[in-house]
């Protein structure tokens, strides 16, 4: 399985320049590499100089670079289920449905599944840090939804209790709409977990070098990791002739190196390489400790791993078998392990930047 090395951060040109040169590096390594952005094809077809499209284009010796289309992948999904669904709904027709925030994102990560086996290494321009976070939180969602609609007979959060509390009344509803409503939740879980997991992914946040850009990191970052996907690297730039890093960032994040870079001197591909030995370093050498555990001590646990996070930008809210955790803006809904289910003695307590969940003793 290739290892898969994303990038997101700050809104700006930061990211996509980060992740091209990356992916050049390696190709030029020897590496079958493929570079994929969850974006517009317009703009990364601009800085390559090349056209792309929403099938792997060759632009280098050992690069192709993917653009999914997220109408055409959910017109894809939507026909393979319409089976499945009731009268009402399978009469509707694909370019009728909204494609709704993060979606383009989601489709364009579960894109890699049938994929990664042709390269050697991925490389993902994920776009700004919200777009990415929507994606990484749409499994929860679902599985909130789910639970609330129907229940949870298998899989992930699996209970009796929240299919006999489901509004709808599933013993009226096809046996192929509820059994495929539930498969296909468990299986974006399942494929979130694989294509995250830090044996085979991890994420370089790209910091645009302003008041703004950090104060947006400092909330973006430890959500991130929150959602599952280590960020063991900082990025930043693209710095402009004789520009610093601040002060401030060394501090922030003692752990994680930092990795400044220029702008292209020159236009297109023979611009974006020579910023390549820059931005090799964003790439770690080993798998990155695991974000969110489920125990701590050898403890059901939820401990999770949030660098950097401001005081008074965490909130906690028990929901049944779910933890609401918000970082600022940011949420997720994590499932408790079985050791912390069906009971409301539970603590939370900070150990510098890991948040822990545990038994109330």
């Amino acid at each position: 399985m290739p290892q898969t090395l994303i990038f997101t951060g700050n809104p700006g040109p930061g990211i996509t320049i980060a992740a091209t040169a990356a992916a050049l590096g390696m190709a030029a390594s020897g590496q079958r590499t493929l570079l994929l952005t969850l974006g517009s094809s317009a703009g990364l077809g601009a800085l390559l100089g090349v056209e792309l499209s929403a099938h792997p284009t060759t632009v280098a010796s050992n690069l192709d670079v993917l653009v999914p289309d997220p109408a055409t992948e959910l017109a894809d999904v939507w026909s393979k289920s319409t089976a499945q669904l009731p009268a009402g709904l399978a009469r509707m027709a694909a370019d009728e449905l909204p494609l709704l925030p993060g979606f383009g994102a989601l489709f364009g990560l579960l894109r890699l599944v049938g994929l990664r086996n042709t390269y050697e290494r991925i490389v993902i321009d994920a776009g700004p840090h919200d777009a990415l976070l929507l994606a990484l939180g749409l499994p929860d969602s679902a599985r909130w939804l789910i639970r609330l609609l129907l229940g949870l007979d298998r899989g992930p959060g699996q209970s009796r209790t929240s299919v006999s509390n489901g509004l709808l009344p599933s013993d009226f509803l096809p046996n192929g709409f509820v059994n495929g409503t539930q498969d296909v939740r468990v299986q974006i879980e399942r494929t979130r977990a694989d294509l995250i997991a830090p044996s085979s992914a991890c994420a370089c946040y790209v910091l645009r070098p302003d008041a703004v850009g950090l104060a947006e990191a400092r909330l973006a970052l430890p959500a991130i990791q929150l959602h599952g996907l280590a960020v063991p690297t900082v990025a930043v730039g693209p710095l402009r002739p004789s520009e610093d890093i601040p002060e401030e960032t060394a501090t922030l994040w003692p752990t994680r190196p930092w990795i400044p870079f220029p702008a292209p001197t020159s236009a297109g591909i023979p611009g974006l390489i020579s910023l390549s030995p820059a931005l090799a370093s964003c790439d770690p050498l080993d798998a990155p400790p695991t974000p969110v555990l489920d125990r701590h001590q050898g403890a059901p646990a939820i401990a999770a791993d949030l660098p950097g996070l401001p005081k008074g930008a965490l909130g906690l809210t028990l929901s049944g078998d779910e933890l609401i955790v918000r970082i600022g803006p940011y949420r997720r809904h994590i499932l408790l392990p079985d050791g912390l289910r069906g009971t409301t003695a539970i603590r939370a307590t900070r150990e510098g930047d890991l948040l822990i969940i545990r038994r109330r003793e």
